[in-house]
């Protein structure tokens, strides 16, 4: 029997609490967080949507992953994946693979934004 099908509470999509999540060439299974009153807020679709590029190796940063934060100015011939960290502050975001970041430059971890893109949140 196949995984129940719910209507997430922000995008209005109907989806499944688990599936497969596909973005810039990598694929990987996600397990939606359920609300504190059984709901889910965003489809697999809209998850699937949410995900960048690393800053450094272009591979992806998907919702859920945690991510290091750099400053623009310290990096200034890396301009291509720009994301907004807060309000109007740009930053480069990166992944922690093994050739990307190290566990010490956890700067947070990307999860869903209230917009429905994808925002730097707390590691906790």
């Amino acid at each position: 029997m196949g995984l129940p099908v719910f209507k997430a509470t922000k995008c209005g999509h109907f989806t499944k609490n688990k599936g497969f999540v596909s973005a810039f060439g990598e694929t990987i299974t996600t397990k939606m967080p359920v609300q504190s009153d059984g709901s889910y807020e965003w489809c697999l679709s809209c998850i699937e949507k949410m995900a960048i590029k690393c800053a450094w190796c272009n591979k992806g940063i998907m919702i859920g992953d945690i991510v290091t934060v750099s400053a623009i100015d310290s990096h200034p011939h890396l301009h291509k994946n720009l994301v907004f960290v807060k309000e109007e502050t740009e930053a480069l975001l990166g992944c922690l693979r093994e050739s990307c970041g190290l566990a010490s430059e956890a700067g947070g971890r990307w999860i869903p934004g209230e917009d429905g893109h994808g925002k730097v949140g707390s590691l906790l």
